[in-house]
């Protein structure tokens, strides 16, 4: 990018600094489907927090000024030039701004840390490990140590991958300058990189759990060649556990490993990602967007629902520049697509031992805590309003 140290007015996100209310919402209550109604509840909530402004508005109702206008039909889940959103985008906005400044609020005016925020938001983005995990605990006479210790390593990838996407994400939701392209690069890489590990940490995890040969380790990796159509790790997995294997070579699993490998070799072998200063589309100023490689880019098209790669930042400019608040967004939950097919698919309570085995009792218990609410299993007091 060149000459780009200041374009545009400042986005609702730069002025949440200083503002006061950070955020003025306001819903527009004759405007939301049925099916949207769950989450435009919960916008209204966050009235709650004295720092937000949320107001519910009816047709002949003035609009007044806002920084959000929450309704069923969005032309974007990016903010507009409008503020128009939906209310699961109005939802994920919120809870990026908040966050980034600091801002863990459950229900009554009670906070917690963001360790413990981020502690939340795994277990409940990547429902699965929380079964991986406490079966792997109870269990690891049986399961062994090696599991457990690639658990945890998986674990803290992706608390730092949650934390990654959160940083890139408000970053790009800022006005358009040097310290914003710089910020977003650096988070964007970084998720990417993790993604990755977290892929590999998949791959070896069942390797330990199923005790498959590793004497070369650049063969422990999920992704396989399309061409081949297999791999030594699938071929080893087959073997072992074969429906485990079917998961790994779904089409939908691989569309996505194929998304992000290329991005993550032109990171850590090649030129790394350039930006570009976009001036159109649908925002009131310009918009910073990165270059992927080529060969990342037909995967993002094939894995997106209308085979053009809108959801994944896809179409607003050239062919190969990206989004990085759509990429972030939908990347976060492709990895937890890829997580929940691959760890989803183990039969863990089997592995604990048989029902009415000591082990598999307190897994039991636990598992049906964690079930009831994800808050009390936490020890919290009530339930967040944004997490």
């Amino acid at each position: 990018m060149a000459a780009h140290h200041l374009h545009g007015p400042a986005t609702p996100f730069d002025r949440a600094a200083d503002a006061s209310p950070l955020l003025q919402i306001v819903v527009d209550l004759d405007h939301i489907s049925s099916q949207d109604a769950e989450a435009a509840e919960r916008v209204l909530a966050l009235g709650e927090l004295s720092f937000l402004s949320v107001r519910g508005r009816r047709d002949g109702d003035p609009i007044g000024t806002c920084d959000l206008r929450v309704v069923s039909r969005a032309p974007s889940d990016v903010v507009t030039a409008s503020g128009i959103v939906t209310p699961v985008s109005a939802l994920d906005l919120v809870r990026v701004l908040l966050v980034n400044r600091g801002l863990f609020y459950l229900r009554g005016g009670i906070t917690v840390n963001e360790g413990f925020y981020y502690l939340y938001r795994v277990k409940s983005v990547f429902r699965a490990y929380q079964q991986a995990w406490t079966v792997a605990t109870f269990a690891r006479a049986t399961l062994g140590e090696a599991v457990q210790d690639q658990l945890s390593s998986l674990g803290t990838r992706l608390n730092f991958l949650c934390r990654a996407a959160d940083r890139g994400a408000y970053a790009a939701l800022q006005r358009a300058d040097n310290d914003t392209e710089d910020n977003v690069l650096y988070h964007l890489a970084y998720f990417v990189m993790l993604a990755t590990g977290v892929f590999d940490d998949l791959a070896w995890t069942l390797t330990h759990l199923y005790k498959l040969p590793s004497h070369r380790r650049n063969h422990v990796v999920l992704k396989f060649d399309s061409a081949k159509n297999t791999s030594p790790f699938l071929d080893a997995l087959g073997a072992a556990a074969p429906s485990l294997a079917a998961r790994v070579a779904d089409p939908q699993v691989q569309g996505i490993l194929r998304i992000f490998y290329p991005v993550r070799d032109r990171l850590q072998h090649r030129q790394f990602l350039r930006g570009l200063l976009y001036v159109g589309g649908p925002w009131a100023a310009p918009k910073i967007l990165f270059e992927f490689p080529e060969d990342a880019i037909q995967p993002i098209r094939d894995a997106s629902t209308d085979g053009r790669g809108m959801e994944w930042g896809l179409g607003l400019a050239r062919d190969a520049y990206i989004d990085p608040y759509a990429f972030l967004t939908r990347g976060i939950a492709a990895v937890a697509d890829v997580h929940q097919a691959i760890i989803g698919a183990v039969d863990w309570a089997a592995l604990a031992g048989p029902t009415g085995d000591p082990v598999r009792a307190k897994v039991d218990e636990s598992l049906a805590h964690y079930e009831r609410s994800l808050a009390a299993f936490l020890h919290w007091p009530t339930e967040p309003l944004y997490f």
